[in-house]
């Protein structure tokens, strides 16, 4: 029983260890989501928005919990729009996740390189 015993000691204690580090790991990419100055969002293969970072908030005047769960194309500006869903659809068709940058509607004025709603 005492072998058995440290055995499980030791397991425990690693996975205490693994979890601590998975834990810090967590904050560090938080920290780092939530201080960056640019949107940072996240979509489902169907276009749904499944995150956004506080930015969308800073920089667009609309609250993150008003678009989660909801499409993303209403935000995209009419002129991009085309480009946009044709780099959706080719990343939902890969299952790839690929860097782009738009332009998108917001309640603020163009302060920040985003363009107004009209």
């Amino acid at each position: 029983k005492v072998g058995i015993y440290s055995s499980q000691s030791l397991r425990i204690a690693r996975l205490e260890s693994e979890r601590r580090v998975l834990k810090e790991s967590e904050e560090r990419y938080r920290l780092i989501v939530e201080g960056t100055q640019e949107i940072i969002a996240t979509f489902d293969n169907s276009g749904t928005i499944t995150s956004l970072n506080i930015a969308f908030e800073r920089l667009t005047g609309l609250k993150c919990e008003d678009w989660v769960g909801k499409s993303f194309v209403p935000l995209i500006d009419p002129n991009d729009l085309s480009v946009v869903l044709s780099h959706f659809g080719e990343s939902a068709r890969l299952n790839s996740t690929q860097l782009s940058r738009t332009q998108i509607t917001t309640r603020k004025p163009d302060t920040t390189g985003l363009r107004p709603n009209s």
